[in-house]
Parts: structure tokens; C-alpha cells; sequence
């Protein structure tokens, strides 16, 4: 049984793209991992590619209809054997190293949950930074991570499975679950180079990413609280040029593991004294 499952959905894929995004993870210095490729539903037969291969760690997978990225990493997630599950597209190219670095984080840090790193568009060669340790006011304020960056510590798989209702922003509701139950980290470096060119998003899809995530965001102000006013006060403050020290807003206003209660209370910490409420009472 492999420690990482990489899991890489394949549609409509290039076949010199694909290429080289699977040779990213075949030549990457950690070895102690499992390559999940999951057809879903190509036109074109990726197997020309895949069989090249002689690596028994490749995996391969068919779904016969495409539906959707978030059902194909599902399956994988559902056939993955490793304890940690590492998101990678079929277009993007992973540094030699980036499983290494990310094992050595969970590793180290047992309470990490989510590991991530910055990334690098090419061929603009453009380097996206995201915060080192992000918190729920950090996703409250905007969407950053590259998921291609993403591995995660994986315990029940049920909840770990994407949400396929969310379409083009399924990643993100996943990460809004998430930075409920653990700590998320993100190395400072550039760990996957992320294919920009061929992924510009048409107008009517950039809105629907749009609408998507302020549902996300707005179930997330609802765990906050259910006062309307509040909400509104906490979203100003966020998106305000105001300059207050995040470590402060997350000891005045921050939220503990509310797994341990079954998901019917939450833990609401003001001002380092800790209340536990029923959901819904406030």
C-alpha cells in the first residue's frame, strides 16, 4: 500500500500534454506512491499514452460518460489506497519534489490536514502566492489556492469526496468543509507549474464560478452566524482597508473542530473564552 495517491483526471488531454504531466509524478524523488489516471470519458484513447509505461504503480481507470472533474476524483478518492491524497490535473507539471516536501510537512506537523504550496503559471511564468497558514477569514476574503497544489490527509473517505452539485468551483466547497475540521499549510515555493494557456474562462462561466462561490462563502457566514446584520458587519470588516492584525480577528472571532460534536454544535471562541452552541441557536 502506497503512503500518497496522486489522482489525476484525464479529459480530452493532449497526448504530449498529458505526457508530461504524468512524467512530473513518475520522476518525482519521493517514490513511495501510487498514480490514479482516470479517463473520464475522453474522446480520444489516452491508453496510447498510458501503456508506454511499465511503472505498476500507475492505475488506470475508465469512465465511459464524462460527468463532471469532481466524479472523476471521486473515483479516485474511492479507489486510492495511501494515506494521503494529492490532487494533480492532467495538464500541469509537478516539481521533482513536491510529494517529498509535502510528506515531510504531514510528517512533522500532525495536525495538519491540507497541504498546499504556491504555484507557477506558465508560460507567463507568473508565481502565485497564497498565505502561509490560512484560516476560514483568509477564504472569507478571497479564493487562492491552486489545486493542483493540494494534498490532503485523508480519514473517512466520505468526507473527503468533492461535491459534483458544485460543478465549477467543487474544490473550493471542499476546502470550506475542511478548514473546519483541521489546519491547512502552504509552502512558500513554487511546488506545481500551473498550464494557463488553453484555460481562459468565457464570461458565462467565470460567472457561474462567481455565483458558486458566494453560496460557499454565504454557508459559511451562516456556520458564523445566522444574524443578517452580523454577517454584513464581518464581510465590510474583511473587504475593508481597515488594518487589523488577523491573529487578533481569529482570537476574538474563531472556530474549533466541530466534528467532535457530530456537527450539531460549534465552538465560537470571543475574546479567548470558549461557548459551545447548538447549530442554529446563533
Amino acid at each position: 500500500m502506497a503512503k500518497v495517491s496522486v489522482v489525476m483526471p484525464v479529459y480530452n488531454t493532449p497526448d504530449e500534454v498529458l505526457k508530461e504531466a504524468v512524467e512530473s509524478i513518475l520522476n518525482q524523488t519521493y517514490k513511495d506512491f501510487e498514480l490514479l489516471i482516470i479517463n473520464n470519458g475522453s474522446c480520444s484513447d489516452i491508453t496510447t499514452v498510458i501503456d508506454k509505461y511499465s511503472d505498476s504503480r500507475i492505475k488506470y481507470y475508465e469512465i465511459k460518460e464524462n460527468h463532471g472533474v469532481a466524479a472523476a476524483r471521486n473515483l479516485g478518492i474511492e479507489k486510492m489506497s495511501g494515506e494521503y491524497y494529492a490532487v494533480m490535473d492532467s495538464d500541469d507539471i509537478a516539481s521533482p519534489d513536491r510529494l517529498e516536501k509535502q510528506v515531510q510537512i504531514f510528517e512533522a506537523e500532525p495536525d495538519v490536514l491540507l497541504c498546499a504550496s504556491w504555484f507557477k503559471r506558465f508560460p507567463e511564468e507568473v508565481v502565485v502566492k497564497a498565505p502561509l497558514k490560512p484560516g476560514l477569514l483568509d477564504f472569507l476574503k478571497r479564493d487562492f489556492l491552486g489545486h493542483s497544489t493540494v494534498m490532503i490527509r485523508i480519514g473517512n473517505k466520505k468526507e473527503f469526496l468533492y461535491k459534483e452539485e458544485y460543478e465549477v468551483c467543487d474544490d473550493i466547497e471542499l476546502y470550506s468543509r475542511l478548514i473546519m475540521k483541521g489546519r491547512f499549510y502552504v509552502i512558500p515555493e513554487a511546488l506545481v507549474n500551473y498550464r494557463f494557456e488553453g484555460k481562459g474562462i468565457s464570461i458565462k462561466k467565470s460567472n457561474k464560478v462567481s455565483e458558486c462561490a458566494k453560496k460557499i462563502k454565504n454557508q459559511q457566514m451562516e456556520f458564523l452566524t445566522s444574524d443578517k446584520k452580523l454577517q454584513k458587519k464581518i464581510i465590510n470588516l474583511l473587504v475593508s482597508d481597515t488594518k487589523i492584525e488577523k491573529s487578533f480577528m481569529e482570537r476574538i472571532f474563531s472556530i474549533k473542530n466541530i466534528a467532535v460534536f457530530n456537527y450539531m454544535y460549534k465552538i465560537v471562541t470571543v475574546l479567548n473564552i470558549e461557548f459551545k452552541f447548538r447549530k442554529g441557536s446563533l
